[in-house]
């Protein structure tokens, strides 16, 4: 059985000598993590990825540094860092690592979070990359969000807009998904009881002014009337549905549509005339 080789190591590029610099309890397994993620171009580092995808994997040397006691292992990867000033590492600081859970309890400062940022901007993933992302995550079991992470993402999209783009890859994204009753039933659990602003109903309108009611579904339409059978509409809802419509132009098959519904419930008012 292979004996685990704590300490120091370092990634240097042969072509430009640039260099990434860590420390790892086990170093050759950490060696085998960063080709793994290099080369699945899911690496956590973008500088590092970025130069590997552009020299190639053969234009990389993995170098042990320094060998040490799993204690130490922080205390002189940071001599080293402050030693050899190494261009692929994100931060000055020893003990961040390039690895999912390697940050955890550490203080990002504004600096660092700005200097990824900029790194990331304006990257895009091939289909490729995206398929083998998704692939990855394909059958993982995600810990369910807390109510403080989700109020973090929440502040943090506040005044952001979509692109006309971003949101067309958004629905394509979406087409052919189905949920799961499951899923159907937190959804509705979610929205029951939920009142929008006037604000919010007022974008709504004006988002759909304009657009016309194309012809339904017909196994949505059966859906839609089960649903609503037996629900009576109190006046000011009515009302409320009626401004809603106000200026929506309808389309022929709409009104088509509507026209023969009023033929059919003439007749039936004749039939029983008749009777």
């Amino acid at each position: 059985m292979r004996e685990k080789t704590s300490g120091v190591y370092e990634i240097v590029n042969t072509i430009n000598g640039n260099r990434y610099i860590g420390s790892s309890k086990d170093i050759y397994i950490r060696w085998r993590g960063h080709k793994k993620r290099l080369k699945n171009r899911t690496h956590i580092n973008p500088h590092l990825q970025n130069a590997w995808l552009k020299y190639g994997e053969d234009q990389f040397n993995f170098k042990v540094l320094e060998t040490c006691q799993p204690i130490s292992c922080v205390r002189i990867e940071q001599k080293y860092l402050d030693a050899l000033k190494p261009e692929y590492n994100i931060s000055p600081k020893a003990g961040g690592g390039s690895f999912p859970g390697c940050h955890k309890g550490r203080i990002v400062t504004e600096e660092w979070r700005k200097k990824i940022s900029e790194t990331l901007t304006g990257r895009k993933l091939s289909p490729e990359q995206r398929m083998r992302i998704s692939l990855g995550q394909t059958g993982k079991h995600k810990k369910p969000m807390s109510a403080e992470g989700r109020a973090h993402i929440s502040e943090a999209q506040i005044g952001k807009k979509h692109t006309d783009e971003h949101k067309k890859n958004i629905s394509l994204g979406h087409i052919g998904k189905v949920l799961t009753s499951e899923t159907k039933e937190k959804i509705s659990k979610a929205n029951t009881g939920r009142v929008h602003s006037a604000e919010t109903r007022m974008k709504i309108s004006e988002n759909r002014k304009g657009k016309g009611c194309g012809p339904r579904p017909k196994e949505l339409m059966e859906k839609l009337a089960d649903s609503n059978r037996g629900k009576h509409i109190s006046i000011e809802q009515r009302k409320i549905l009626s401004d809603a419509h106000k200026g929506i132009p309808l389309s022929d098959a709409h009104k088509a549509g509507m026209r023969a519904a009023g033929a059919r419930k003439k007749k039936s008012a004749e039939d029983l005339c008749m009777r």
